[in-house]
């Protein structure tokens, strides 16, 4: 058997109907000269810094006609059925198989046919939401993501002429991002769909995280953690629970969080609010913490803060520098390959001393 498979996926910025505009991301690198890495070599390092100077595009306008929004706002339909990727360029797919790829697979399945044939039957009987600027994210769910590449489109739309934010429910289920998504919009007019969402000349915005996404988050939020003299490890899993890709807590590393008065925080599974989370970061003098989600917070801390991410080897993207150049924090990346077998790292204490040394003489 047979499955149809053309036309394959576009993206929407590709169509002879989209007028807007494309720009490489401005990303000033003034903060980088408060970022360090540090690699078992050389070649290591540099591979992670060129990863890091990479150009970035963004693409946003509108995409004039009517279509049907599928795929959590990933996917558009026209009237003929042909499917188009929004909310998203070549820039998103650092992911491993790309966002592309399982989109165009998507595109090849049952489901896919059997819903297209379905909105094409009803094509004439659905309203059309006019002028509305589509927001979406393919890990909506994800605390990074929703407040790194979600969020900062809404600023893309204050020049625009759209009416409403037009948004999966999906962006509004859980208890931060009701908290976040209030406070980013403002007085903005919403509107959120369940399955499927018509649109008439919908504006769409692609845009990588960056440092101007960065920054209006942080205004936009209004949260600002005070600078002091505490030494903060943010744990990935609440005391005594252990969880995959952790930092390996041995009597060294132990013996290391309490030479230095290291007090450890646990932001929770979604259940504490942005505004809590933050509080605990009060004071902070040092922030410790293994590659997360958990760590998206430092985007709030004093610039004079100094943070300490453990990167594992085997990971494809470390985003977090971004925060730490954007916000101008002392950020010290150690990227580290010596793990166990559920992908926890052993980290080095000597590196740790070191740099818990150099924070201390900046204090």
């Amino acid at each position: 058997m047979f499955t149809e498979m053309q036309p394959a996926p576009t993206y929407f910025y590709q169509s002879p109907r989209f007028t807007g505009r494309s720009e490489i991301v401005p990303d000033s690198l003034d903060g980088m000269d408060r970022v360090q890495v540090f690699a078992a070599s050389e070649q290591r390092r540099e591979r992670y810094r060129e990863q890091i100077d990479a150009r970035r595009v963004r693409r946003s306008g509108v995409l004039a006609g009517d279509y049907v929004v599928i795929l959590d706002g990933m996917l558009a339909l026209n009237r003929n059925g042909t499917p188009i990727m929004i909310n998203a360029g070549p820039e998103d797919d650092w992911d491993n198989p790309p966002l592309s790829a399982k989109i165009g697979r998507y595109c090849r399945t049952p489901e896919f046919l059997t819903l297209r044939e379905s909105i094409l039957e009803a094509w004439d009987q659905l309203n059309f939401v006019s002028g509305g600027a589509v927001l979406t994210d393919v890990y909506l769910q994800n605390y990074y993501h929703y407040k790194l590449f979600f969020l900062p489109k809404i600023r893309m739309t204050q020049d625009a002429e759209t009416t409403v934010l037009l948004m999966q429910e999906t962006a509004i289920l859980l208890p931060f991002q009701k908290e976040m998504l209030t406070r980013a919009a403002g007085e903005r007019r919403m509107a959120f769909f369940k399955d499927i969402m018509p649109v008439r000349d919908p504006f769409l915005i692609q845009e990588p995280a960056s440092f101007e996404g960065v920054q209006w988050v942080r205004e936009t939020m209004g949260l600002a953690p005070r600078k002091g003299g505490r030494n903060i490890y943010i744990r990935r899993s609440p005391p005594g629970v252990s969880r995959a890709r952790s930092i390996v807590e041995d009597a060294a590393f132990d013996a290391f969080l309490a030479r230095h008065g290291f007090e450890s925080v646990f932001f929770g599974e979604g259940d504490v609010s942005v505004a809590d989370q933050t509080a605990m970061l009060d004071g902070a003098n040092v922030i410790l913490s293994m590659h997360g989600a958990n760590l998206t917070n430092m985007l709030y801390l004093d610039p004079e803060t100094t943070v300490i991410e453990v990167l594992p080897g085997y990971w494809s993207n470390y985003t977090h520098v971004h925060i730490g150049a954007a916000v101008g924090l002392h950020y010290r990346g150690v990227i580290t390959e010596d793990y166990t077998p559920d992908g926890s790292i052993r980290v080095g204490i000597d590196r740790l001393e070191t740099l818990m040394a150099e924070a201390s003489s900046r204090a």
